[in-house]
């Protein structure tokens, strides 16, 4: 009776078996568009490869079919379930990841009223005229913009389809056509060594109550290196060398959770976010000594050895850093990293440090500038001691 009360593409449990030196068998079952419950294998050199090739083909078995047929008389919740399923399948999109996918799944809810909003699911296509999206995505971004973001991006996926499919109801895609309010800019946040001290005061007192989670050591990783909390956990102790000086770290991957299960998702080498850091001395020797007592492919594990959840470690920060450091968060490792970087070595070193394709992205949301206060230079060159300006008074004083 489980099974039956799976979704289409949901997974069965994955079971995962050492076969021989370097080989590991992952097991799973998942069910296809026709209701029937299909088994899949994939088989490679670590547990956690296994474990994403496993779910990868699992997800192609399940989705391998036709999404049927497209009216004005579909409900715009019918298009949205078919794009979703479209997705998966490589028929829409660009190879969208799973993760990607799991988050327009999430916000589904927006469109049948779940949320608080009005149920525009409901509504069959012929009735979705570029105003009437318009006005609900302005409704949801009144509340929580950026969920009317994301929700954007799911329906302009979801009228390409329509319109791939021979629906003509409109001269362009209504979605795309909607213009949102802009989202607040957040001033990038940079730590003081004060802030840096004390928090490390606090996590250390944390950590000695007997918790198990090395937070001291996934603070240090942000503080050394300034790479995302989901890419800290995903470092494996071959992604770094300490044998070299400096030490050197690879970024080559990150913690994400897909269809409910947390896995660890390589990067593309030819990513901007696939790169080589180099590793401050006090870093590589608190490596160095985590190193000597490493049983595990991964440099941060779980108490059981599988991979730490980023909310989980989210959580366990916020409770460590206390109310004192209320203030802190962990993405302000990265921003003060970002902006230490650029003040000694310019805005293109750390955007390269930081991963980023561009500079322009980096320099915008990861680095503290001073604000312009403007050029008025032509006002205060009066007031030059033993000049014949006029003063801060003008004339009128003078007289």
């Amino acid at each position: 009776m489980g099974q039956a009360r799976r979704r289409i593409g949901e997974l069965g449990p994955i079971n995962v078996d050492k076969v021989g030196p370097k080989k590991w068998v992952a097991r799973t079952s998942v069910r296809n568009l026709a209701g029937r419950w299909l088994k899949v294998q994939a088989t490679a050199d670590t547990r956690l490869k296994a474990e994403e090739l496993v779910r990868d083909r699992a997800h192609d078995r399940a989705y391998s079919g036709s999404i049927g047929h497209i009216d004005a008389d579909t409900t715009l919740l019918e298009l949205v379930d078919k794009t979703l399923q479209a997705l998966r399948s490589g028929q829409a999109g660009q190879n969208s990841r799973v993760q990607t996918i799991n988050l327009y799944e999430r916000h589904v809810g927006f469109l049948t009223g779940e949320k608080g909003d009005p149920d525009i699911g409901r509504l069959r296509l012929g009735e979705c005229s570029v105003t009437v999206i318009q006005a609900w995505l302005d409704s949801v971004s009144r509340r929580v913009p950026t969920s009317a973001r994301m929700l954007k991006i799911l329906l302009t996926h979801a009228f390409d389809l329509a319109l791939r499919h021979g629906v003509d109801l409109w001269s362009m895609n209504p979605a795309r056509t909607a213009r949102l309010r802009p989202p607040k800019r957040e001033e990038p946040v940079v730590l003081t060594q004060e802030e840096i001290d004390g928090l490390w005061e606090h996590v250390e007192a944390w950590e000695a109550q007997g918790k198990r989670t090395d937070l001291t050591g996934i603070v240090a990783t942000l503080l050394a290196t300034g790479v995302r909390p989901a890419e800290a956990l995903a470092i494996r102790w071959e992604d770094v060398n300490l044998t070299t000086t400096p030490a050197q770290l690879t970024v080559s991957g990150t913690i994400v959770r897909q269809d409910g299960v947390l896995i660890r998702q390589e990067m593309a080498k030819s990513e901007a976010g696939y790169r080589m850091l180099v590793l401050p001395a006090w870093y590589a020797e608190m490596l160095r000594e985590r190193r000597r007592d490493a049983d595990n492919e991964l440099v941060f594990p779980n108490w059981n050895g599988g991979i730490l959840d980023p909310h989980n470690v989210g959580n366990r920060f916020r409770d460590a850093r206390g109310e004192e450091f209320a203030h802190i968060q962990m993405k302000h490792f990265r921003s003060t990293v970002a902006t230490l970087i650029e003040r000694a070595y310019g805005v293109e070193e750390a955007a390269r440090h930081l991963g980023h394709a561009s500079p322009a992205v980096t320099g915008r949301y990861y680095i503290r500038r001073p604000k312009q206060a403007g050029d008025h230079t032509s006002a205060l060159e009066r007031l030059e001691p033993g000049s014949e300006g006029s003063g801060a008074g003008g004339d009128d004083e003078a007289a």
